[in-house]
Formats: structure tokens, C-alpha cells, sequence
């Protein structure tokens, strides 16, 4: 936390603007109090003389030292000078919590004048528009809202860059064990980013997982580094991601941008970096109190019970839609199973324990030591219908807990409770588990999801540190955009396979050539800049004689020029067609606003808009990077040999794929987008072959 640490953990702290009468200054202070920091605070009032109890000074000026932190609760205007004033007086972080500074708009002038002062004087600035920092372990709370009571210590550093969606994760889980060692608002991010948030709450030693609320990310490849960083020390980030960018707005020219669709960017860059993606708050809020359990699987599988059969059905189905892998139990288990439960019961997994289990506590018990005795079960969950009982069925659900309880500490795989449905907690049970180090999660779809992410999460290799291109092979641009034969030479170059290709002037030369290829031809319309040929009529695929490719070249050039007349046509480009059975796919990278060059695999063809959004990873691509985006989409399937297909040469693909990745990271900032469309790839053994190709400059 060096670096950060005037900022998370300062030795004293001006507080400027609280007032005795109550404001977010004065909060401020109460929260100091109330987490009993150890540093020096001072209260900065031009007419009070105490605040809070504490002597209050006039100015900055006036304080008996120079802080390392300043507070500043004043409107914008009068937070931006008192902001000057700090940084000339050699204070070095602080907080600024109004708003006003381009959010919505508004006030870009007051975040220029900002922006200036902190690049000038390197000042660490939480903020503006935030609420502002708690760092349990020091008591340091120079925070500006309401802290959730009761509050409950623990490993789980969230930082958000939204205030008040903090009380929608911490005062949901009360009582349920989701224990923070930080609390900290970003705001806007004008000073001190995200990642290096990240970074210094992965470098402290209190913290266990980091959660994570963002709106969008300022650096992308400093957050992506500090996230690898902190998963590399074992520590899981957790996130939950609103403002979803839209690819094609730098791609119009490609077809990337349409089927990679809206977030797809963010989270690839999130799962290259090892960070696990919430779908809501509720599955976020269920992730942090599972990771910050500390409990780790002991297998890849899972074994889910419950005294009900109803709740059963629901849970096998829940799995199912949450990629929640259920173990197959071993014989053993299932012997001991049928032993212990009546004779009506079903042996499964998930495990009906049947109503029995209400009135004869020794079966849920025994049965739960089955479970947590098979080898390939690496979690055990009992699902209890209720987080809290009504009047006579409280204990019921005590009783459950009990059992759990006392099965965490035998030998075997860890276990776990989940309510069926989310509420309020019956504090007995929360308590009982609590103190066994039991996790207790709430809803049935988010605890499942969140327990899938849990377990792919400690299932996975140590995400690699990503690498940025400085453009050292430049493009050979001609314009804004590179289609056709320089196209196909660029990829050529690159060792990626192409067709066998001859560039004609005219229909009388395109004839000439005839004999330089192999039947059947492709005939294209060679035009600087033309991005898509197909609309024009400038494709003709299946030519078998040198008669049709001068009469279907005639006819191209008079269609052409009808349709574009302004078009500058250079000729024609012959290419050999690939007639062996080969499966379609598109190959594309587009430039994301916030993450950069990212990199998608998809079906091509008619099933490029049926097979749905394709998910993306940065570029530069490895090919287990690639191999994930093709086992993620419908393509996966289409390779292995659909329907009696025969199986396509994957492994050719990601080499293919691999080697265009690299070739676009070269061109660095200059490429907006660039695309492979078609890819055919060949039975297996025989390859892959990119039939057309197109790069579209970032100016365009």
C-alpha cells in the first residue's frame, strides 16, 4: 500500500467544511470517531471553535501541523480552492466529495482546472462526486455517508465507483458474514484510478478478495495489470460492471462490431485478467460473502442437498443454467446414502434427504458425512427453504444450521448453507454458522451462479500479464481502409494461408490468366477503399472456363460502374475457390474506447447473426485465449464435426487466428478494426485458408 498509503492510511487529516449543526463533513468526523482511527484529526471552520468535540481551526493555514490528508465537504467551487490551497500548503492526498465536474455534462471547466492542479502537483485525490474512503484495520473512516450497522470487520476490500450502491450490497448481507476490510467510493476517478485502487488493497495484508462496482475504466491496461497482480497473490476480484460500450461504433466498416455486441469488450478483458463478472447485485453481494469465507474446494465438483424434494428439482435446474458442475457420486457414497435414508428416497445428487430429516436429525448428519467423505465432491451445500423461520419453524432451520455446523469441523470437503430464497436472517442461524466458518448465501439463482464462478475460479491458471503493441510494423495503408490483393499480400506475409490469387487490369487480362489457377475461380473487383464488394455485385464465385470469367468480368465492370460510377476500379482479382467441405467462420478485431484492440471468433455466414453475441479477449491472443472464444460459442460444435460433418482442423484455426492477432498488434494504434471474412477451415489435417480480408484505419 506504500505508494497509496497518505491516502488510505494517513497520520493526521484536516477536515474542511463540517459543520456542528450536521453535513457530510460533520459525518465525516463521526465516522473517525466511530472506527476509533489513529490519526490526528482537525476540524477547519472559519467561526466555530469545536466540532464534535475536537478544537476547530480557521483555515488551513492555521493547523498546528501540515496534514497528510485533507477532507474537503464544500461545494465545487469552494472545494477546488480549498483543494489550491492544500496542495500549496505540501499536503499530498485527500478527498473532494462534490459533484460538478463534467458528470452529466456540467462543470467541464471545474474538471479542467482539476485535472491541472493534480498532473502539477501529484496530488492523490479520491474522487470528486464520491463519498470517500474506510480502512478498518487503521480505523481511518473519512467517509462521507452512512457506514451499514452493525458493521462487521473482515477481508472483503470493495471499492465502487458508485456511493450509494455500497448500502445495496453491505446493508443486504447483514448478518451473513460479509466482512470488510475496506470501503472505498471513487467517484469520478479525476485522480487516483481504479487500478491503482486494486493494486494497493492486492499489497495489503488485511484484505482477502477485492469487489468491485465500475462504470468504466479510465486505464485499462493499469487496471488489467494490478487485477493479474492480484491474482497472482491469490487474491479474487470480484466485479460487477454497468455502461456497456458499443464496438461498432469504431468498426462501421466491419462486421465485428455487429456480432461481438454491447460489453462483450469489458468482459473479456475481465476474464483474460482473471476477474470474476457478477450478473447483478445479488449474485455480486453472494460472490463477495462466498470468497470471503476463505473456505476453497477440495474438487472440481459439487454435492447439493435438501430436506425437500420440490427445492431439489429447482436446484438441479438452477445448476444447470449456472455451468454449477454436480458431482457423479462414487459408489461408496451412494451405498452409504441408501443406508441412511428411508426407503422411499431416491439416491441423487442433488440429494433429497427427504422430510425424515425434519423429525430424525441423525440423518441429515449422516448423509452430509457421505457426501463430504467422496472424493470427487469438492463442496457440500444444504439448502435450507428460509434464511429465517416464521414463529414455529425457527427452529427447524436452527436445527439445520446446528448439524452444518458441526460438520465443518470433520474431516472431508467443505460445507455450505444457501436459503432457497433471499430476506431477512434469523441471527441464530447466521450466528451458528458464522462461527464455524460456514458460509450462509441467499437466493437460490445467485448462490448457485456465484458458486459455479467460485469454482471455475480456483479451477484456473494464473492469468499471464498482457502485452501492448507500439506499432513497430506499420500497415501499409493506401487511405483509410486496406481490402483486396494488398490485403491478402499483408496476411501472406504474415504466414497466414490464402488462396492462390492473380491481379488482373482488365476482363481481356483476367482472361489471359486463366491458366495460372485451378478451377473453379473466384472472380472479385479490385477497388482502393471498397469495403464490401458483395452489394456492388462484385463477387462471382464458381467460374469453371476462361469464356465465363471474361463474360462474368465484362458483365461485373458495367454493374459496377452503373451502380458506383465514382468508383475508382483497379481491376480484378482471380482467386482459386476452396471447394473441400470446410466450416465458415469470421475472424475479427475491433477497437474498444476503454480496452483497446479486442479479439472475437464466431460462425460465419448466414449463422454469424443466429449464433448471438460473441464474446471477445485483448489483443494479442494466445491459444488458449482463442481455444475459450471458440468452446464459447455455437463454432465449437461446428468444428468437432455437426451432424455428421467431418471434424474441421481446429488446431490450424488457432494458429490462423493466432497469427492475425499478432500481425494487428503490430500495426498498434493505427488499426480502428480489422477482419477475416471468411475463414474457411478445412477438414481436419488440412488447415485453414483466409479468403478475404480487411483493415480499417483509426482516423476513418
Amino acid at each position: 500500500m506504500s505508494a497509496l498509503r497518505p491516502l488510505l492510511d494517513p497520520r493526521s487529516i484536516a477536515v474542511v467544511g463540517a459543520s456542528p449543526r450536521g453535513n457530510r463533513g460533520l459525518q465525516i468526523i463521526e465516522n473517525l470517531q466511530r472506527f476509533g482511527s489513529t490519526a490526528r484529526i482537525y476540524p477547519v471552520h472559519p467561526r466555530e471553535a469545536s466540532i464534535a468535540g475536537l478544537p476547530a481551526y480557521p483555515d488551513l493555514a492555521s493547523l498546528p501541523e501540515t496534514c497528510e490528508f485533507v477532507a474537503i465537504a464544500l461545494d465545487a467551487d469552494r472545494g477546488l480552492d480549498v483543494l489550491e490551497e492544500a496542495i500549496a500548503a505540501g499536503i499530498g492526498a485527500g478527498m473532494l466529495i462534490a459533484s460538478g465536474f463534467g458528470e452529466g455534462g456540467a462543470g467541464a471547466h471545474r474538471r479542467e482546472r482539476l485535472t491541472a492542479l493534480l498532473d502539477a502537483s501529484g496530488f492523490l485525490l479520491c474522487g470528486p462526486n464520491c463519498y470517500g474512503i474506510l480502512n478498518v484495520a487503521s480505523g481511518f473512516a473519512a467517509y462521507s455517508g452512512q457506514i451499514v450497522e452493525p458493521f462487521t470487520p473482515g477481508p472483503v476490500g470493495l471499492i465502487m465507483q458508485s456511493g450509494a450502491l455500497t448500502h445495496s450490497v453491505t446493508d443486504s448481507a447483514v448478518g451473513r458474514g460479509l466482512g470488510l476490510s475496506h470501503l472505498i467510493t471513487t467517484g469520478n476517478e479525476v485522480g487516483v484510478s481504479l487500478g491503482q485502487y486494486v493494486r494497493a488493497l492486492a499489497a495489503d495484508d488485511h484484505v482477502g478478495v477485492i469487489g468491485l462496482f465500475i462504470e468504466g475504466l479510465r486505464d485499462a491496461d493499469d487496471f488489467a495489470a494490478a487485477a493479474i497482480e492480484a491474482a497472482g497473490r491469490g487474491k479474487p476480484v470480484v466485479a460487477l460492471t454497468v455502461g456497456r460500450s458499443e464496438l461498432a461504433q469504431h468498426a462501421a466498416h466491419a462486421h465485428t462490431g455487429a456480432i461481438a455486441g454491447h460489453g462483450s469488450a469489458l468482459a473479456g478483458l475481465l476474464r483474460r485478467c482473471g476477474v470474476v463478472q457478477a450478473g447483478d447485485l445479488d449474485e455480486f453481494r453472494e460472490l463477495l460473502v462466498l470468497f470471503g469465507s476463505g473456505i476453497t474446494p477440495t474438487a472440481d465438483a459439487v454435492a447439493v442437498s435438501s430436506i425437500s424434494g420440490g427445492g431439489t428439482g429447482l436446484l438441479a435446474d438452477l445448476a444447470e443454467d449456472a455451468g454449477l458442475e454436480l458431482a457423479t457420486l462414487e459408489a461408496r457414497t451412494v451405498a452409504q446414502l441408501a443406508a441412511t435414508l428411508p426407503d422411499f428416497a431416491t439416491v441423487a445428487n442433488p440429494l433429497d434427504l427427504t422430510g425424515a430429516a425434519v423429525e430424525d436429525h441423525g440423518i441429515a448428519s449422516e448423509a452430509l458425512a457421505a457426501l463430504q467423505s467422496d472424493s470427487g465432491v469438492g463442496l457440500v451445500v444444504l439448502a435450507l427453504n428460509v434464511l429465517a423461520g416464521s414463529a414455529g419453524q425457527q427452529e427447524l432451520y436452527r436445527d439445520q444450521a446446528r448439524i452444518l455446523a458441526k460438520r465443518a469441523g470433520e474431516a472431508g470437503s467443505p460445507v455450505l448453507a444457501l436459503s432457497l430464497t433471499s430476506g431477512a436472517c434469523d441471527p441464530v442461524v447466521a450466528a451458528t454458522l458464522s462461527e464455524r466458518g460456514v458460509p450462509l448465501l441467499a437466493g437460490a439463482r445467485p448462490s448457485l451462479t456465484a458458486i459455479a464462478a467460485w469454482q471455475r475460479w480456483h479451477r484456473q491458471p494464473p492469468p499471464r500479464p498482457l502485452s501492448r503493441s507500439s506499432g513497430d510494423s506499420a500497415l501499409p495503408w493506401d487511405g483509410t481502409v486496406l481490402v483486396g490483393k494488398p490485403a491478402m499480400d499483408v496476411l501472406g506475409e504474415a504466414g497466414i494461408a490464402v488462396p492462390e490469387a492473380v491481379l488482373a487490369a482488365s476482363p481481356a487480362a483476367a482472361a489471359a490468366a486463366w491458366g495460372e489457377l485451378s478451377a473453379p475461380v473466384v472472380l472479385k473487383l479490385e477497388a482502393a477503399g471498397l469495403a464490401h464488394k458483395t452489394e456492388l455485385g462484385g463477387v462471382v464465385t464458381g467460374i469453371r472456363s476462361r469464356d465465363q470469367l471474361a463474360e462474368e468480368a465484362t458483365a461485373m465492370l458495367a454493374t459496377v460502374r452503373d451502380r458506383a460510377p465514382e468508383l475508382d476500379i483497379a481491376g480484378f482479382l482471380l482467386q482459386e475457390q476452396v471447394v473441400a467441405d470446410a466450416v465458415e467462420c469470421i475472424v475479427g478485431i475491433v477497437r474498444d474506447p476503454q480496452v483497446g484492440l479486442v479479439l472475437t471468433v464466431a460462425p460465419g455466414g448466414v449463422l454469424a447473426e443466429l449464433a448471438g453475441p460473441a464474446s471477445t479477449t485483448p489483443v494479442p491472443a494466445a491459444a488458449e485465449d482463442i481455444d475459450a472464444l471458440i468452446d464459447g460459442s455455437a463454432l465449437g460444435t461446428l468444428l468437432a464435426g455437426y451432424r455428421g460433418a467431418p471434424r474441421a482442423d481446429r488446431a490450424a484455426l488457432v494458429e490462423l487466428v493466432r497469427a492475425f492477432s499478432d500481425l494487428v498488434h503490430r500495426g498498434g494504434p493505427e488499426v480502428a478494426a480489422a477482419e477475416l471474412n471468411p475463414v474457411l477451415v478445412l477438414p481436419e489435417g488440412q488447415g485453414a485458408v483466409a479468403v478475404d480480408a480487411l483493415f480499417v484505419k483509426e482516423e476513418s
